[in-house]
């Protein structure tokens, strides 16, 4: 399984990921909140609000991080937000809504809504098992059993990968309003 970088200074995707999820859990218990519902929707959102680091040219970026390779990456805020509606089973809109947005907005800046480009796949398939297999153990690692993966989503492609116009009925025309201007 692939070593994804959360950091340029090395710190892996795992590691930050079960960092996030291990502080988010303690201001809940801290708050004296133990709603399973709540718990496991704060819970995915905190492992996997940088799950769009994953993406090959962000990882390049980490790697190599120079302003050329910066002005390649997808921003991984968005990418994130697609992917979690792509991987992980939600049954209620309204938690899907909730942590998609959670996602979506971690690291927000107006410059994500208009310079994204959601026809970046140009009709090449995308194997993501990798990402799958990585989402899979992290939630082994932090003992999380919120939600279900969904049971075919290993590859994206300009047909199946959820696009603007979808996202932005989960976010109440948000994304159209900014590409107005």
């Amino acid at each position: 399984m692939n070593t994804f970088l959360a950091k340029s200074d090395g710190t892996t995707l795992k590691e930050h990921s079960l960092s996030v999820y291990k502080f988010a859990m303690q201001i809940l218990d801290d708050a004296g909140c133990y709603d399973d519902r709540i718990r496991n929707a704060v819970g995915l959102t905190a492992l996997l609000h940088d799950i769009g680091k994953c993406e090959d040219k962000f990882q390049t970026y980490l790697k190599h991080p120079t302003e050329e390779n910066k002005n390649k990456v997808i921003p991984h805020n968005i990418l994130g937000s697609y992917l979690f509606q792509f991987i992980i089973k939600i049954d209620s809109r309204r938690d899907e809504f909730a942590i998609f947005n959670a996602i979506r907005n971690t690291h927000i800046s107006y410059d994500d809504y208009i310079n994204w480009d959601d026809t970046s796949f140009n009709g090449k398939k995308k194997d993501i098992s990798d990402v799958v297999a990585f989402i899979l153990d992290l939630f082994e690692s932090a003992n999380f059993s919120g939600f279900r993966i969904k049971e075919t989503c290993e590859v994206l492609t300009d047909s199946n990968v959820p696009n603007i116009a979808y996202a932005d009925t989960l976010v109440g025309g948000q994304i159209s309003a900014l590409q107005t201007y």
